[in-house]
Protein backbone atom coordinates (compact mmCIF):
# COMPACT_ATOMS: atom_id res chain seq x y z
CA UNK A 1 0.00 0.00 0.00
CA UNK A 2 1.48 3.26 -1.17
CA UNK A 3 2.49 5.67 1.96
CA UNK A 4 0.22 8.23 1.08
CA UNK A 5 -2.94 5.89 1.30
CA UNK A 6 -1.48 4.67 4.73
CA UNK A 7 -1.38 8.59 5.63
CA UNK A 8 -4.82 9.39 4.50
CA UNK A 9 -6.58 6.40 6.22
CA UNK A 10 -5.00 7.60 9.63
CA UNK A 11 -5.96 10.92 9.38
CA UNK A 12 -9.16 9.91 8.43
CA UNK A 13 -9.69 7.89 11.68
CA UNK A 14 -8.13 10.34 14.01
CA UNK A 15 -10.64 12.50 12.61
CA UNK A 16 -13.19 10.78 13.68
CA UNK A 17 -11.70 9.64 16.86
CA UNK A 18 -11.56 13.97 17.85
CA UNK A 19 -15.01 14.26 18.85
CA UNK A 20 -14.36 11.09 21.19
CA UNK A 21 -11.42 12.45 22.28
CA UNK A 22 -12.12 15.25 23.02
CA UNK A 23 -15.39 14.09 25.43
CA UNK A 24 -13.38 14.48 28.81
CA UNK A 25 -12.94 18.24 28.09
CA UNK A 26 -16.69 18.58 27.57
CA UNK A 27 -18.26 16.98 30.49
CA UNK A 28 -18.83 20.35 32.30
CA UNK A 29 -19.56 22.47 28.93
CA UNK A 30 -22.25 24.86 29.45
CA UNK A 31 -25.71 23.58 27.83
CA UNK A 32 -27.30 26.26 25.59
CA UNK A 33 -30.26 24.02 24.54
CA UNK A 34 -33.59 24.35 25.92
CA UNK A 35 -33.39 20.52 27.19
CA UNK A 36 -31.77 19.13 30.22
CA UNK A 37 -28.87 16.72 29.07
CA UNK A 38 -28.76 12.85 29.70
CA UNK A 39 -27.38 11.92 33.34
CA UNK A 40 -25.39 8.80 33.48
CA UNK A 41 -27.51 6.21 33.95
CA UNK A 42 -27.35 3.80 36.86
CA UNK A 43 -26.33 0.01 36.41
CA UNK A 44 -29.14 -0.88 39.04
CA UNK A 45 -32.23 0.58 39.35
CA UNK A 46 -35.04 0.03 41.95
CA UNK A 47 -33.35 -3.18 42.85
CA UNK A 48 -33.14 -4.53 39.66
CA UNK A 49 -30.81 -4.37 36.32
CA UNK A 50 -31.28 -1.25 33.96
CA UNK A 51 -32.42 -3.14 30.98
CA UNK A 52 -31.55 0.48 29.14
CA UNK A 53 -28.42 1.06 30.34
CA UNK A 54 -26.59 0.67 27.30
CA UNK A 55 -29.44 3.27 25.41
CA UNK A 56 -28.42 5.39 28.57
CA UNK A 57 -24.85 5.59 28.35
CA UNK A 58 -25.40 6.33 24.60
CA UNK A 59 -27.64 9.05 25.36
CA UNK A 60 -24.94 10.48 27.64
CA UNK A 61 -22.22 10.18 25.46
CA UNK A 62 -24.23 11.68 22.61
CA UNK A 63 -25.33 14.78 24.54
CA UNK A 64 -21.36 15.51 25.57
CA UNK A 65 -19.04 14.09 22.63
CA UNK A 66 -16.43 16.66 22.32
CA UNK A 67 -17.15 20.01 20.16
CA UNK A 68 -20.71 18.59 19.67
CA UNK A 69 -22.15 22.38 20.51
CA UNK A 70 -19.58 23.66 17.57
CA UNK A 71 -21.06 20.47 15.39
CA UNK A 72 -24.35 21.68 16.06
CA UNK A 73 -24.06 25.08 15.04
CA UNK A 74 -21.90 24.50 12.00
CA UNK A 75 -25.58 22.15 11.26
CA UNK A 76 -27.87 25.41 12.48
CA UNK A 77 -25.92 27.50 10.45
CA UNK A 78 -26.08 25.77 6.95
CA UNK A 79 -29.98 25.21 7.52
CA UNK A 80 -31.04 28.60 8.36
CA UNK A 81 -28.50 30.35 6.38
CA UNK A 82 -29.30 28.26 2.69
CA UNK A 83 -32.33 26.16 3.86
CA UNK A 84 -33.86 28.82 5.46
CA UNK A 85 -35.14 26.09 8.01
CA UNK A 86 -35.07 26.03 11.31
CA UNK A 87 -33.19 23.17 13.75
CA UNK A 88 -35.29 23.81 16.81
CA UNK A 89 -38.75 22.65 16.46
CA UNK A 90 -39.62 25.32 19.40
CA UNK A 91 -38.35 27.99 17.04
CA UNK A 92 -40.03 30.17 14.24
CA UNK A 93 -37.05 31.92 11.69
CA UNK A 94 -38.94 35.39 10.90
CA UNK A 95 -37.95 38.36 8.68
CA UNK A 96 -34.42 40.03 8.90
CA UNK A 97 -33.18 37.70 11.64
CA UNK A 98 -36.43 37.77 13.81
CA UNK A 99 -36.94 34.45 16.13
CA UNK A 100 -40.19 33.43 17.41
CA UNK A 101 -41.43 30.72 19.38
CA UNK A 102 -43.53 28.34 17.66
CA UNK A 103 -45.84 27.95 20.62
CA UNK A 104 -47.28 30.96 19.49
CA UNK A 105 -48.51 30.55 15.91
CA UNK A 106 -51.98 29.47 16.95
CA UNK A 107 -52.16 32.89 19.01
CA UNK A 108 -50.85 34.59 15.72
CA UNK A 109 -53.43 32.98 13.42
CA UNK A 110 -55.97 33.83 15.75
CA UNK A 111 -56.87 30.13 16.80
CA UNK A 112 -58.82 29.98 19.64
CA UNK A 113 -57.53 26.66 21.62
CA UNK A 114 -58.98 27.25 24.76
CA UNK A 115 -63.29 26.61 24.77
CA UNK A 116 -65.87 29.31 25.31
CA UNK A 117 -66.34 27.88 29.03
CA UNK A 118 -62.92 27.58 29.91
CA UNK A 119 -62.32 31.39 29.26
CA UNK A 120 -64.94 32.35 31.56
CA UNK A 121 -63.82 29.69 33.84
CA UNK A 122 -60.41 32.04 33.77
CA UNK A 123 -62.49 35.13 34.35
CA UNK A 124 -64.92 33.67 36.93
CA UNK A 125 -61.65 32.90 38.90
CA UNK A 126 -59.81 35.59 39.00
CA UNK A 127 -62.78 37.85 39.64
CA UNK A 128 -63.24 36.03 42.69
CA UNK A 129 -60.18 36.86 43.53
CA UNK A 130 -59.98 40.10 43.17
CA UNK A 131 -63.59 40.70 45.36
CA UNK A 132 -61.94 38.83 47.89
CA UNK A 133 -58.58 41.45 47.62
CA UNK A 134 -60.42 44.04 47.37
CA UNK A 135 -62.80 43.47 50.23
CA UNK A 136 -59.47 43.26 52.31
CA UNK A 137 -58.41 46.81 51.03
CA UNK A 138 -55.88 45.79 48.32
CA UNK A 139 -56.11 46.48 44.63
CA UNK A 140 -55.92 43.58 42.08
CA UNK A 141 -54.76 44.36 38.79
CA UNK A 142 -54.53 41.15 35.97
CA UNK A 143 -52.68 41.80 33.01
CA UNK A 144 -51.84 39.62 29.75
CA UNK A 145 -48.31 40.11 27.84
CA UNK A 146 -48.58 39.58 24.41
CA UNK A 147 -46.59 37.70 22.37
CA UNK A 148 -43.62 39.06 20.36
CA UNK A 149 -45.26 38.24 16.82
CA UNK A 150 -48.91 39.36 18.22
CA UNK A 151 -47.17 42.98 18.44
CA UNK A 152 -44.85 42.89 15.36
CA UNK A 153 -46.38 40.31 12.90
CA UNK A 154 -44.45 41.77 10.00
CA UNK A 155 -41.51 40.16 10.98
CA UNK A 156 -43.36 36.32 11.34
CA UNK A 157 -42.81 34.60 7.96
CA UNK A 158 -45.25 34.61 4.73
CA UNK A 159 -46.33 30.95 5.70
CA UNK A 160 -48.15 31.95 8.57
CA UNK A 161 -51.65 34.02 8.14
CA UNK A 162 -52.31 36.76 10.93
CA UNK A 163 -55.76 35.99 12.05
CA UNK A 164 -57.47 38.83 14.58
CA UNK A 165 -59.01 36.23 17.22
CA UNK A 166 -57.35 33.94 19.63
CA UNK A 167 -57.10 33.35 23.09
CA UNK A 168 -56.25 36.64 24.12
CA UNK A 169 -58.47 38.22 22.26
CA UNK A 170 -61.80 36.01 23.69
CA UNK A 171 -60.27 35.92 27.06
CA UNK A 172 -60.41 40.07 26.67
CA UNK A 173 -64.04 40.26 25.56
CA UNK A 174 -64.78 38.23 28.62
CA UNK A 175 -62.92 40.27 30.85
CA UNK A 176 -64.78 43.88 29.47
CA UNK A 177 -67.94 42.04 30.98
CA UNK A 178 -66.85 41.42 34.20
CA UNK A 179 -65.58 43.89 37.16
CA UNK A 180 -62.03 42.47 36.65
CA UNK A 181 -59.08 45.49 36.68
CA UNK A 182 -57.29 44.52 33.56
CA UNK A 183 -54.87 46.29 31.94
CA UNK A 184 -54.53 46.22 28.34
CA UNK A 185 -50.65 45.96 27.83
CA UNK A 186 -50.81 44.80 23.89
CA UNK A 187 -52.92 47.86 22.86
CA UNK A 188 -50.55 50.60 24.34
CA UNK A 189 -47.23 48.00 22.76
CA UNK A 190 -48.97 48.21 19.33
CA UNK A 191 -49.85 51.82 18.92
CA UNK A 192 -46.19 52.47 20.03
CA UNK A 193 -43.90 53.21 16.97
CA UNK A 194 -40.43 52.14 18.97
CA UNK A 195 -39.26 48.83 18.66
CA UNK A 196 -39.67 47.52 22.49
CA UNK A 197 -39.34 43.43 21.84
CA UNK A 198 -35.95 41.82 20.77
CA UNK A 199 -35.22 40.26 17.93
CA UNK A 200 -33.73 37.25 19.24
CA UNK A 201 -35.06 36.88 22.46
CA UNK A 202 -38.64 36.20 23.73
CA UNK A 203 -39.14 39.47 25.89
CA UNK A 204 -39.62 43.09 25.53
CA UNK A 205 -36.31 45.46 26.51
CA UNK A 206 -36.24 47.59 29.29
CA UNK A 207 -38.47 50.34 27.31
CA UNK A 208 -41.23 48.29 26.59
CA UNK A 209 -41.11 46.92 30.32
CA UNK A 210 -41.66 50.33 31.49
CA UNK A 211 -44.42 51.11 28.83
CA UNK A 212 -46.01 48.21 30.52
CA UNK A 213 -45.03 49.05 33.73
CA UNK A 214 -47.20 52.12 33.41
CA UNK A 215 -49.77 50.69 31.47
CA UNK A 216 -50.35 48.47 34.57
CA UNK A 217 -50.24 51.33 36.95
CA UNK A 218 -52.68 53.85 35.52
CA UNK A 219 -54.69 51.05 36.01
CA UNK A 220 -54.84 50.39 39.40
CA UNK A 221 -55.62 54.14 40.06
CA UNK A 222 -52.98 54.30 42.50
CA UNK A 223 -50.33 57.55 42.33
CA UNK A 224 -47.28 55.80 41.07
CA UNK A 225 -43.39 56.96 39.87
CA UNK A 226 -43.92 57.38 36.17
CA UNK A 227 -40.07 57.82 35.73
CA UNK A 228 -40.31 61.08 33.67
CA UNK A 229 -37.91 62.01 31.10
CA UNK A 230 -36.33 58.44 31.55
CA UNK A 231 -33.58 58.07 28.63
CA UNK A 232 -32.23 54.69 27.25
CA UNK A 233 -29.04 53.69 26.58
CA UNK A 234 -28.36 50.86 23.66
CA UNK A 235 -25.99 48.06 23.86
CA UNK A 236 -25.57 44.68 21.96
CA UNK A 237 -24.65 42.94 25.14
CA UNK A 238 -27.67 40.97 25.53
CA UNK A 239 -27.62 37.11 25.59
CA UNK A 240 -30.94 36.14 23.79
CA UNK A 241 -33.00 33.11 25.11
CA UNK A 242 -34.08 32.13 21.16
CA UNK A 243 -30.71 33.02 19.59
CA UNK A 244 -28.60 31.14 22.01
CA UNK A 245 -31.18 28.06 22.11
CA UNK A 246 -30.99 27.89 18.08
CA UNK A 247 -27.23 29.02 17.60
CA UNK A 248 -25.19 27.84 20.60
CA UNK A 249 -22.17 29.08 20.89
CA UNK A 250 -22.15 31.29 17.77
CA UNK A 251 -25.22 33.16 18.81
CA UNK A 252 -24.54 36.67 18.80
CA UNK A 253 -25.18 39.12 21.67
CA UNK A 254 -28.85 40.84 21.05
CA UNK A 255 -29.55 44.57 21.87
CA UNK A 256 -31.04 45.98 24.52
CA UNK A 257 -31.98 49.10 25.66
CA UNK A 258 -31.34 50.12 29.47
CA UNK A 259 -32.51 53.09 31.51
CA UNK A 260 -30.03 55.17 32.59
CA UNK A 261 -31.39 55.69 35.86
CA UNK A 262 -30.12 55.61 39.31
CA UNK A 263 -32.52 53.46 41.12
CA UNK A 264 -32.16 53.06 44.73
CA UNK A 265 -34.02 49.70 45.74
CA UNK A 266 -32.33 47.19 47.46
CA UNK A 267 -32.68 43.43 47.06
CA UNK A 268 -33.36 42.11 50.56
CA UNK A 269 -34.12 38.31 49.36
CA UNK A 270 -31.58 36.01 49.17
CA UNK A 271 -31.62 35.51 45.94
CA UNK A 272 -31.44 38.46 43.97
CA UNK A 273 -31.19 37.47 40.25
CA UNK A 274 -33.99 38.66 38.25
CA UNK A 275 -35.29 35.25 36.94
CA UNK A 276 -35.41 34.19 40.72
CA UNK A 277 -38.14 32.32 41.93
CA UNK A 278 -38.85 34.58 44.78
CA UNK A 279 -37.19 38.01 45.03
CA UNK A 280 -37.86 40.86 47.55
CA UNK A 281 -36.97 44.47 47.36
CA UNK A 282 -37.00 47.39 49.82
CA UNK A 283 -36.98 51.04 48.61
CA UNK A 284 -37.32 53.66 51.87
CA UNK A 285 -38.42 56.50 48.93
CA UNK A 286 -41.01 54.38 47.87
CA UNK A 287 -44.58 53.85 48.99
CA UNK A 288 -46.56 50.93 50.21
CA UNK A 289 -46.44 47.17 49.54
CA UNK A 290 -46.68 45.23 46.55
CA UNK A 291 -46.51 41.62 45.39
CA UNK A 292 -46.06 41.00 41.82
CA UNK A 293 -47.36 37.18 40.45
CA UNK A 294 -45.14 36.99 37.40
CA UNK A 295 -43.30 35.55 34.50
CA UNK A 296 -40.08 35.95 32.72
CA UNK A 297 -41.34 39.54 31.62
CA UNK A 298 -40.61 40.87 34.70
CA UNK A 299 -36.72 39.70 34.77
CA UNK A 300 -36.91 43.72 33.03
CA UNK A 301 -40.09 45.06 34.21
CA UNK A 302 -39.43 44.14 37.95
CA UNK A 303 -36.94 47.02 38.71
CA UNK A 304 -39.96 49.78 38.12
CA UNK A 305 -42.19 48.04 40.69
CA UNK A 306 -39.37 47.59 43.04
CA UNK A 307 -38.28 51.46 42.31
CA UNK A 308 -41.90 52.69 43.11
CA UNK A 309 -43.04 50.24 46.46
CA UNK A 310 -41.62 50.83 49.90
CA UNK A 311 -41.63 46.86 50.20
CA UNK A 312 -42.04 44.30 46.81
CA UNK A 313 -42.27 40.55 46.33
CA UNK A 314 -42.29 38.96 43.07
CA UNK A 315 -43.34 35.34 42.35
CA UNK A 316 -42.30 33.27 40.03
CA UNK A 317 -44.34 30.52 41.61
CA UNK A 318 -47.30 28.77 40.08
CA UNK A 319 -50.03 27.90 40.93
CA UNK A 320 -50.32 31.28 42.82
CA UNK A 321 -50.11 31.27 46.61
CA UNK A 322 -52.44 34.07 47.96
CA UNK A 323 -51.61 33.97 50.98
CA UNK A 324 -48.67 35.90 50.04
CA UNK A 325 -50.78 38.96 49.16
CA UNK A 326 -51.56 39.01 53.11
CA UNK A 327 -48.58 37.78 54.55
CA UNK A 328 -46.90 40.78 52.73
CA UNK A 329 -49.59 43.34 53.88
CA UNK A 330 -49.73 43.73 49.88
CA UNK A 331 -51.67 47.09 48.91
CA UNK A 332 -51.63 45.83 45.15
CA UNK A 333 -51.22 43.27 43.75
CA UNK A 334 -50.74 42.25 40.11
CA UNK A 335 -50.77 38.65 38.21
CA UNK A 336 -49.18 38.77 35.38
CA UNK A 337 -48.98 35.98 32.23
CA UNK A 338 -47.36 36.03 28.72
CA UNK A 339 -50.04 35.24 25.90
CA UNK A 340 -48.90 31.89 25.54
CA UNK A 341 -49.36 30.36 28.61
CA UNK A 342 -53.24 31.57 29.23
CA UNK A 343 -53.89 28.17 28.82
CA UNK A 344 -52.00 27.28 32.36
CA UNK A 345 -54.64 29.39 33.82
CA UNK A 346 -57.25 27.22 32.81
CA UNK A 347 -55.91 24.06 34.65
CA UNK A 348 -54.41 25.08 37.62
CA UNK A 349 -56.33 27.10 40.11
CA UNK A 350 -54.51 29.74 42.68
CA UNK A 351 -53.70 28.59 46.08
CA UNK A 352 -56.85 30.61 48.14
CA UNK A 353 -59.03 29.83 51.08
CA UNK A 354 -62.42 28.89 49.57
CA UNK A 355 -65.10 31.72 50.87
CA UNK A 356 -67.71 30.04 52.65
CA UNK A 357 -71.17 30.75 51.14
CA UNK A 358 -74.68 31.23 53.29
CA UNK A 359 -77.37 28.05 52.28
CA UNK A 360 -79.94 30.58 50.83
CA UNK A 361 -77.23 31.22 48.23
CA UNK A 362 -76.08 27.40 46.95
CA UNK A 363 -79.79 26.18 47.63
CA UNK A 364 -80.25 28.29 44.48
CA UNK A 365 -78.24 26.38 42.65
CA UNK A 366 -79.11 22.95 40.76
CA UNK A 367 -77.91 20.07 43.32
CA UNK A 368 -75.85 17.53 40.86
CA UNK A 369 -76.67 13.75 41.17
CA UNK A 370 -73.32 11.98 42.85
CA UNK A 371 -73.25 10.06 39.60
CA UNK A 372 -72.90 13.07 37.46
CA UNK A 373 -69.57 14.55 39.52
CA UNK A 374 -66.38 13.08 41.05
CA UNK A 375 -64.32 14.64 43.61
CA UNK A 376 -60.89 13.84 45.08
CA UNK A 377 -58.86 15.49 48.19
CA UNK A 378 -54.76 16.04 48.40
CA UNK A 379 -53.21 17.48 51.57
CA UNK A 380 -50.99 20.58 50.64
CA UNK A 381 -50.14 23.80 51.25
CA UNK A 382 -52.06 23.96 54.33
CA UNK A 383 -55.14 23.39 53.29
CA UNK A 384 -57.47 20.11 51.98
CA UNK A 385 -57.40 20.98 48.39
CA UNK A 386 -60.73 19.33 47.14
CA UNK A 387 -61.10 19.05 43.76
CA UNK A 388 -63.27 17.13 40.88
CA UNK A 389 -65.14 17.27 37.67
CA UNK A 390 -68.60 17.64 36.91
CA UNK A 391 -70.42 16.10 34.02
CA UNK A 392 -70.50 18.53 31.38
CA UNK A 393 -74.45 18.57 29.74
CA UNK A 394 -75.00 20.24 33.53
CA UNK A 395 -72.99 22.69 32.82
CA UNK A 396 -72.96 26.25 30.88
CA UNK A 397 -70.55 28.29 29.01
CA UNK A 398 -71.16 30.62 32.77
CA UNK A 399 -71.59 29.10 36.04
CA UNK A 400 -70.70 28.76 39.52
CA UNK A 401 -69.61 25.74 41.39
CA UNK A 402 -70.57 25.19 45.02
CA UNK A 403 -69.03 22.45 46.77
CA UNK A 404 -70.63 21.26 50.17
CA UNK A 405 -68.31 19.55 52.88
CA UNK A 406 -69.39 18.44 56.01
CA UNK A 407 -72.14 21.43 56.91
CA UNK A 408 -70.27 24.11 55.06
CA UNK A 409 -70.60 25.17 51.67
CA UNK A 410 -67.95 26.85 49.78
CA UNK A 411 -67.98 28.19 46.60
CA UNK A 412 -64.84 27.03 44.00
CA UNK A 413 -63.17 27.94 41.53
CA UNK A 414 -64.79 26.48 38.04
CA UNK A 415 -60.87 25.31 37.14
CA UNK A 416 -59.75 21.58 35.89
CA UNK A 417 -57.53 20.29 37.45
CA UNK A 418 -55.88 18.72 34.24
CA UNK A 419 -52.34 17.12 36.03
CA UNK A 420 -53.77 16.30 39.42
CA UNK A 421 -56.94 14.58 37.33
CA UNK A 422 -54.27 12.80 35.55
CA UNK A 423 -55.73 14.02 32.38
CA UNK A 424 -54.20 14.05 29.08
CA UNK A 425 -56.60 16.70 27.67
CA UNK A 426 -57.39 19.92 28.85
CA UNK A 427 -60.67 20.07 30.22
CA UNK A 428 -63.47 22.74 31.32
CA UNK A 429 -65.73 20.93 33.43
CA UNK A 430 -63.46 21.00 36.63
CA UNK A 431 -64.06 22.57 40.09
CA UNK A 432 -61.18 23.33 42.67
CA UNK A 433 -61.12 24.84 46.17
CA UNK A 434 -59.00 24.98 49.62
CA UNK A 435 -59.99 24.49 52.71
CA UNK A 436 -58.21 24.83 55.83
CA UNK A 437 -56.61 21.85 56.73
CA UNK A 438 -57.86 21.45 60.41
CA UNK A 439 -61.21 20.71 58.91
CA UNK A 440 -61.86 17.00 57.96
CA UNK A 441 -63.08 16.21 54.37
CA UNK A 442 -64.73 13.04 53.75
CA UNK A 443 -65.55 12.56 49.98
CA UNK A 444 -68.84 10.34 50.97
CA UNK A 445 -70.22 13.78 52.83
CA UNK A 446 -69.69 16.25 49.95
CA UNK A 447 -72.33 17.52 47.82
CA UNK A 448 -71.79 19.94 44.20
CA UNK A 449 -74.09 22.38 43.46
CA UNK A 450 -74.15 24.43 39.69
CA UNK A 451 -75.69 27.87 38.83
CA UNK A 452 -75.85 28.48 35.44
CA UNK A 453 -75.35 32.22 34.77
CA UNK A 454 -75.49 32.13 31.04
Amino acid sequence: MKKKNIVFIIAYFVILAIPALGMPFFLNAKNTENRKLSEFPSIVEDGRINEKFTDGVDDFVNDRIGFRQYLVTMNTMLKTGVFKQSTEDSIVLGKEGWLFYSDTIDDYMGIQTLSDRNIQNIVNTYEMVSKRLNSDGKTLVFTVIPNKNSVYPEYMPDTYIEGDMGNLFALTKAIDKSDLLYADVKNELTIDNTILYQAADSHWTYEGALLGYKTIMNKSGLSFNEFEGLEFEEKNDWEADLGTMLYSVNAKADLQKYPRYDFSFEYTSHEKEPDSIKLSTYNESGAGNAVVYRDSFMNAGHVYFAENFENCLFSRAFPYKLDLAYDEEADFVLIEIVERNIKNLATTAPVMAAEAVDEEIYKEALKIDSDDFEVSSVNENGYTHVFGVVEGSCLGIDNEIFVKAGNVCYKAFPIYEQSLLESEEMGDNGFSLYIPETEEIKSSDIEVYVRRLD
